[in-house]
């Protein structure tokens, strides 16, 4: 319900109230969670001695740990690459939907929306693949699916040179969701994999958080190769992106699932 009415909600207010009411509405339901949080009470519970070498059993042990791995090199490289073209994907997309023609009612409607149910979809399918498919196998099988989602983007983006098509824009959302959240699934359990037990909180945020350097980061830079070659060859760039981590896919370090 929240991605609902962050996504398409914020969208179709934006469309008759402007951005800067919009905002504010989405401050005000923020605040529902906030007051709750403060409203409900909580078992008390009692607070024993600070542990002394809490910051060398948190940070430095679980850090020492991954780092005295065989081939952990090769797992930091592959994580910051291996998302890389999807980052890109989801940073440019709205802004892409709208320079080729689509309404922000369309936007709202068919990938906030409609396009919600076909990632609840790819997360259930992702589940079922970890459950049944090895773990390098699912890695490399899902890179190279995702790689195709850029193929269908400058697919869409060539679809709509003369107009846009809400058809090929549903089929594409699709595509990419279900991909993509299949995808995810597949890196989650990978990340869980890697974790020892004893420093699970420590090391997974670690991990997830080198996939956020290439969101947040990496993908920022690919705006200047966008802006030189326009769509089209961009998300054909894009699908390369992927390659380099798939090739190192080979030198991963073998892990069980837990």
């Amino acid at each position: 319900m929240g991605l609902i009415i962050s996504g398409a909600g914020a969208i179709l207010l934006s469309v008759n109230l402007g951005w800067n009411i919009t905002y504010i509405i989405m401050a005000l339901f923020i605040l529902i969670g906030i007051i709750t949080n403060l409203v409900l009470k909580e078992k008390k519970k009692e607070i024993g001695e600070i542990d002394k070498n809490f910051v060398e059993n948190s940070v430095i042990n679980p850090i020492k740990d991954f780092v005295t791995r065989q081939g952990w090199y090769v797992i930091v490289i592959f994580l910051l690459l291996y998302k890389l073209n999807n980052a890109t994907i989801a940073t440019f997309a709205n802004p892409f939907y709208k320079d080729i023609g689509f309404s922000k009612e369309q936007i709202a409607y068919v990938v906030k929306i409609y396009g919600l149910f076909a990632t609840l979809i790819g997360g259930f399918l992702g589940g079922v693949i970890v459950s049944k498919v090895k773990m390098i196998p699912c890695l490399l099988w899902t890179g190279i699916v995702e790689a195709f989602t850029s193929i269908a983007f400058a697919y869409l983006a060539y679809v709509c040179v003369t107009s846009p098509n809400v058809e090929v824009l549903m089929a594409v959302v699709s595509f990419d969701n279900l991909v993509g959240s299949i995808g995810n699934v597949v890196l989650i359990a990978y990340l869980s994999s890697l974790c020892n037990r004893s420093y699970t909180a420590t090391q997974y945020a670690l991990l997830s958080s080198l996939i956020a350097v290439s969101r947040d980061f990496l993908a920022a830079f690919t705006g200047i190769v966008l802006d030189n070659i326009g769509y089209i060859d961009f998300f054909v760039f894009n699908a390369f992106l992927v390659v380099p981590s798939l090739l190192l896919i080979r030198y991963l370090p073998k892990v069980e699932k837990k």
